[in-house]
């Protein structure tokens, strides 16, 4: 029985050394360091964060989670990045990771089919992603920050949301009922009923600035795109597409 197992150990480590002669010319899995839209300034603790390039396993994991109804984009980072706990980015830091993670796992060039809103044909766009823009955090933002409602005039401590937080922003109607949640004062008070009460009751420009806000749309990436329509030579600003598809070339 001794023998057995020496002679299966044996045949385990010639079969490692084969692989690793096969695969000795695949490229090593280097961790890069990436520098955030935030520069990293609102994790505590936090001085660098790196990402590595995905493998085939990563892709068909995606694929699977789908299947499985597990987040497969959190998953995907959770794995491949490092020196942050994910649940804590910034969403607009997750976006740029994903960007990056992209293009070092398969290359500056994104392909992807895109519906025109104007005629409905559908038409193929290669994207480089080298040439999107990311706009920095300004020097004086802090989080949570001060902002004034413009029609109540009252003054609110807003804060940006996180990975953790998107279980608040699902859809429409879910961040709706949880925008309050991002507020952590109204004119010095914290209690969240009241803030909750104060927030369904305000007007319409308050709550767009609230969002706008709590959101910054201006910070990060910027998906952005100019769409020339092959089919009826419209022109229309859209967004890259990031989903699950973005990581994937199958």
């Amino acid at each position: 029985m001794a023998i057995d197992k020496k002679i299966a150990q044996t045949m385990n480590d010639e079969r490692e050394t084969i692989l690793e002669r096969l695969l000795e010319n695949v490229p090593a899995e280097t961790e890069q360091i990436v520098n955030l839209p935030s520069e990293n300034r609102f994790y505590n603790g936090v001085t660098q964060i790196s990402i590595k390039p995905m493998t085939f396993e990563h892709e068909k994991n995606v694929v699977a989670n789908m299947k499985r109804d597990i987040d497969p984009i959190n998953t995907l980072l959770s794995d491949c990045v490092k020196g942050i706990n994910v649940s804590e980015l910034l969403l607009f830091d997750k976006v740029f990771l994903l960007m990056r993670l992209r293009q070092i796992s398969y290359g500056d060039d994104y392909k992807f089919k895109i519906e025109c809103p104007k005629c409905s044909k559908e038409s193929e766009v290669v994207m480089s992603l080298n040439d999107m823009i990311v706009n920095k955090l300004p020097e004086d933002m802090t989080d949570p920050r001060e902002i004034t409602l413009p029609i109540t005039k009252r003054k609110i401590n807003i804060k940006f949301p996180r990975v953790k937080d998107e279980i608040y922003l699902s859809n429409a109607e879910v961040a709706n009922d949880n925008f309050y949640r991002f507020v952590e004062s109204v004119e010095g008070i914290s209690d969240l009923l009241v803030i909750n009460k104060f927030v369904k009751k305000l007007p319409l420009r308050d709550v767009k600035k609230l969002i706008n806000e709590m959101n910054r749309p201006d910070l990060g990436l910027d998906p952005r795109f100019l769409f020339g329509c092959p089919a009826c030579g419209k022109e229309t600003e859209l967004s890259i597409p990031i989903t699950a598809n973005f990581f994937s070339v199958i």
